[in-house]
C-alpha cells in the first residue's frame, strides 16, 4: 500500500513538474563598427545543466534494479545531460539503515552503477558521470518507519 502510494506521488511529479526542452541558441551576429562580430551566447547556456533540478531515483529494499518508474526520470536525467554537455555530475547511492555498514556501502554503489549504466546506455558520455557510495550515512528521515526507510533508498544526481 505505503509502495503503490510512494510510486503515485512520483507520478504525480512527474506529470505537474513537466519536462522543458531547453535549446541552445544559433552564434548571435553582431555589427562593431562596421565589422562583423560573434559572440557565443552558448557561454551562458554551459551552467544551464547546474539550474536544471535532476530528480533522484527510488529504489525497493535490497534491489538495485532500475524500475519502470525511475526509467522515467532517468530518460528526463538523461535528456538534459546530452542537452546540456558541459558539466560533469556525481552519483550519490543512499540506503536505508537497515543491513550492516558494509552491505548498504556495497548496495548504495550498485545502485549508482545501475543508474550509471542506463545513463551510459541512453546516450551520456561515461566519462562525465562519477559514482559513490554514502550507504546509511546522510539520512533524509532518521524515523525506523517503512515511509522513512523507502525515502533514504535513493541515487541523487549531484552537479560537479
Amino acid at each position: 500500500m505505503k509502495r503503490t502510494i510512494l510510486v503515485v506521488l512520483m507520478l504525480m511529479c512527474l506529470v505537474f513538474m513537466g519536462c522543458p526542452k531547453k535549446t541552445l541558441p544559433p552564434i548571435t551576429p553582431m555589427i562593431d563598427g562596421g565589422s562583423q562580430a560573434y559572440i557565443d551566447t552558448s557561454a551562458k547556456y554551459s551552467q544551464a545543466v547546474k539550474a536544471f533540478d535532476f530528480m533522484s531515483v527510488y529504489f525497493e529494499y535490497g534491489k538495485f534494479d532500475i524500475t519502470d518508474v525511475a526509467k522515467s526520470i532517468l530518460e528526463v536525467n538523461a535528456q538534459e545531460l546530452i542537452t546540456n554537455t558541459g558539466s560533469k555530475i556525481l552519483l550519490a547511492g543512499y540506503c536505508d539503515e537497515r543491513g550492516t555498514e558494509q552491505y548498504n556501502l556495497s548496495l548504495g554503489q550498485k545502485r549508482a552503477e545501475s543508474v550509471k549504466t542506463f545513463l551510459v546506455a541512453y546516450g551520456v558520455n561515461a566519462n562525465r558521470i562519477t559514482v559513490i557510495s554514502y550507504g546509511e550515512e546522510r539520512q533524509v528521515c532518521s524515523e525506523s518507519t517503512e515511509t522513512c526507510w523507502s525515502a533514504n533508498r535513493y541515487v541523487k544526481f549531484v552537479v560537479k
